[in-house]
């Protein structure tokens, strides 16, 4: 529900003056040089100031095409297709407005992490293998005494942080840019009596943890410090992402270990591990949650850190095998859409048939697979009304699915 007090903003300020005075030239028929010097000077200072959009294409080709029809051509014609081009330029505005993420309660810092560390993990054929590989994080975490003059972070990283990513997630990373975060970048941790707990998040499959910046502001803003460890789900070779995945995840426990026991680290001695670490994944993100959670051979891997329990938001678990037993408190949120996978609710019984901790499991009525991030189709664009079917965009309350499974909470 946090996402439904998102806004949007339809036009920045340059980007309206731009259409404004662009219509009032084409209707008045206005060829005066300060018309055009103004314009001209307006579009300068949007490109310095708010930075190129696919959203203002048509605007950028529809002011030499205004010049040149009205000051040179004087074609009818013309004109008139270059208003009509000016009026779809707004109504791409419209249909894709720049979202603004919900406020957070209090002020939220984040930083980037980046580290190389030696993998090991066994073979087929039962050998030892090893690998040295740059583990990159990115840090969420209370703030205060925002120095004067800080600026929030961009939303997407740098590139060398999502170079992982495929076009079909990020399919526009200079229009989702514009997006304002509310963490400032590399500002001094909170001042806190006591110590902090500490959240590790693995995102879906060849994914960001920006993609869910809504989250991981709104614990850090809670006085939680998030990891969002960024996974590379395009190695392809054996032994396969998910076990990676578990070396990765392994590096960054690790990581924060190291952090809190580091003099010179803003994180010293601040972190809350006498009570363990939690791990929250979505989608594939989830699967590592869930295999954090049970005795699989992979887990060997977490067998001796700090991990206290474990939540997952649709969590792919056709890859979980049904011989292995759940040994820390594990929490599964499911969208509706999610219980249409026949296979995950046979995995779902045997991991709750074979449990040696509690199992929670609860489903997010009306809601989609998606909706538990920020590509919330209603932050994006007002499209999705017609895109998504009507029941997944009502008001979503949790339930608990009848699995039939005793004890079951």
């Amino acid at each position: 529900r946090e996402h439904r007090k998102g806004d949007s903003a339809t036009m920045r300020r340059y980007e309206l003056a731009l259409h404004f005075f662009l219509l009032f030239k084409i209707v008045m028929k206005e060829s005066s040089n300060l018309i055009n010097s103004v314009i001209l000077t307006l579009l300068i200072v949007h490109l310095r100031a708010e930075k190129i959009s696919f959203r203002s294409y048509l605007l950028y080709l529809a002011i030499p095409l205004c010049f040149l029809s009205l000051d040179l051509l004087h074609n009818d014609y013309a004109i008139y297709s270059v208003l009509v081009m000016t009026l779809l330029s707004a109504g791409v505005h419209v249909v894709f407005p720049i979202p603004k993420l919900p406020p957070t309660c209090s002020p939220v810092g984040t930083s980037f992490l980046s580290w190389n560390t030696e993998m090991k993990w066994k073979k087929m054929d039962g050998s030892l293998n090893s690998e040295s590989r740059k583990i990159n994080v990115r840090v969420w975490y209370p703030a205060s005494n925002i120095p004067s003059g800080s600026k929030c972070a961009a939303y997407y990283p740098p590139f060398e942080y999502s170079a992982h990513v495929e076009d079909y997630f990020v399919s526009d990373p200079i229009h989702f840019a514009l997006i304002q975060t509310h963490s400032y970048l590399d500002v001094p941790l909170a001042k806190t009596s006591g110590k902090l707990p500490v959240v590790v998040f693995t995102h879906g499959q060849e994914s960001l943890p920006e993609n869910h910046t809504v989250m991981m502001e709104k614990l850090a803003s809670e006085g939680f410090v998030v990891f969002g460890i960024y996974h590379n789900d395009l190695m392809k070779q054996y032994p396969g992402p998910l076990t990676f995945r578990i070396l990765e995840l392994k590096a960054t426990i690790n990581k924060i270990i190291e952090l809190d026991a580091d003099i010179n680290s803003i994180f010293y001695r601040k972190f809350l591990l006498k009570n363990g670490i939690a791990i929250h994944g979505q989608s594939l993100g989830g699967a590592t949650s869930v295999f954090s959670s049970t005795n699989h051979t992979l887990s060997e891997h977490l067998k001796d850190l700090p991990i206290a329990c474990c939540s997952c938001t649709d969590p792919w678990l056709h890859i979980v095998g049904s011989e292995i037993q759940v040994t820390k408190p594990l929490l599964i949120i499911k969208s509706e859409h999610w219980l249409s996978r026949e296979s995950d609710h046979e995995k779902i019984a045997s991991l709750v048939k074979g449990r040696s901790a509690q199992v929670s499991i609860v489903t997010a009525n009306n809601t989609w697979h998606y909706n538990f991030g920020d590509m919330v189709y209603k932050l994006w664009s007002p499209l999705g009304i017609w895109v998504f079917p009507r029941k997944w965009r009502t008001e979503s309350d949790l339930t608990t699915p009848m699995l039939g499974e005793k004890g079951v909470e």
